[in-house]
């Protein structure tokens, strides 16, 4: 009958335009997507290189092949800016333009502590190191150590390049954070402060990651610790170096990060021992200074060691770390700051 041709007919072309109508969508949605691929930058793609400077805040042009570092967590670029906001006296409401001026370059990321693979060869992050106000010091074949500069003056470029657009800085200085926690991989967090240049497109470069070692977690197999003398079960030990860094836009001189003053410390979460083992409680009390060092790694090549002649033990705390009794204490490093990579 014609009304059930009809229906037939209709029943055929309601699911076909249902389905065109589908398919549209999907290849306009898959259009949109590329072109906003292709206008718009993404933040997947991303390297971080490092340079030391020869002059200080000229660029040395660093490179993916020699001179990439391998970050985790890092900022993403900003560019705040000394500002000054206007509301004269006028017969009509509301401010007036802002007057911009300038402002710093400022990063900030993490890195695994880990040596070169090779004794008496700085590691990769050699050039950070030496921006946050340490001398390097080789010992060839055996040590490459990093101390306290009282005068520092060295820096880094530091090239981001965010999937095709560079964020660079330059005349960069920076503080420097390590943590040391159980069953986890050791942190060196870095933190700067530059000479900021207007970013630029410029393609991701390729990269040579092999300076970049394996870490090894901390862990009794791995890792060694004295403190005063006795030997803590340790949980977590926390350094900082604590760098002043400001950054000056004066009259009559140069823009430059400079690191004005330092205050190394730090903190701790051993177990608690009976007093009649070890009496951390009267070491506080009695501000008593001794040294510390940790020794992370157990082959050459692949060893860190820190040092530090007088620790001065502060503020312990009793804590409860699942059933174990803890002491927390923060700690001032009064000389003998040393990292060695071995």
């Amino acid at each position: 009958p014609p009304d059930a041709a009809a229906a037939a007919g209709a029943a055929t072309v309601v699911p076909l335009a249902a389905l065109l109508g589908y398919g549209l969508a999907r290849s306009t949605a898959k259009g949109f997507d590329e072109l906003r691929n292709a206008v718009f930058a993404r933040t997947a793609q991303r390297a971080i290189l490092a340079k030391a400077e020869v002059t200080y805040g000229t660029d040395p042009t660093p490179t993916g092949a020699a001179n990439y570092i391998e970050v985790y967590e890092p900022s993403m670029p900003q560019y705040e800016a000394a500002k000054t906001e206007r509301m004269p006296v006028r017969p009509t409401l509301g401010p007036i333009s802002t007057v911009v001026g300038n402002g710093p370059y400022k990063l900030d990321f993490s890195c695994h502590l880990q040596s070169s693979g090779a004794a008496g060869t700085a590691p990769a992050m050699s050039p950070l190191l030496k921006a946050c106000g340490l001398v390097e010091t080789v010992n060839v074949g055996v040590d490459v150590t990093y101390t306290a500069d009282e005068t520092p003056d060295d820096s880094v470029t530091l090239y981001d390049n965010l999937d095709g657009m560079l964020h660079e800085g330059n005349g960069c200085r920076g503080n420097l954070q390590l943590e040391f926690a159980h069953e986890a991989v050791p942190m060196a967090k870095y933190s700067f402060t530059g000479n900021r240049v207007n970013p630029v497109d410029v393609a991701v470069p390729a990269v040579t990651v092999t300076p970049w070692k394996d870490p090894l977690h901390v862990n009794k197999a791995n890792t060694l610790f004295t403190l005063h003398g006795a030997s803590p079960v340790l949980h977590k030990l926390s350094l900082d170096l604590g760098n002043e860094v400001v950054w000056k836009d004066h009259v009559n001189s140069a823009q430059q990060a400079r690191i004005i003053n330092r205050k190394i410390s730090g903190s701790l979460s051993i177990e608690l021992p009976l007093i009649a083992t070890k009496d951390w409680f009267a070491a506080a009390r009695n501000a008593t200074l001794a040294a510390m060092q940790l020794v992370h790694g157990t082959a050459a090549g692949y060893t860190v060691q820190i040092d530090a002649t007088e620790v001065q033990l502060l503020d312990p705390k009793v804590e409860d770390a699942d059933g174990i009794q803890v002491i927390t204490m923060n700690l001032l490093i009064l000389s003998g700051f040393a990292i060695a990579f071995k």
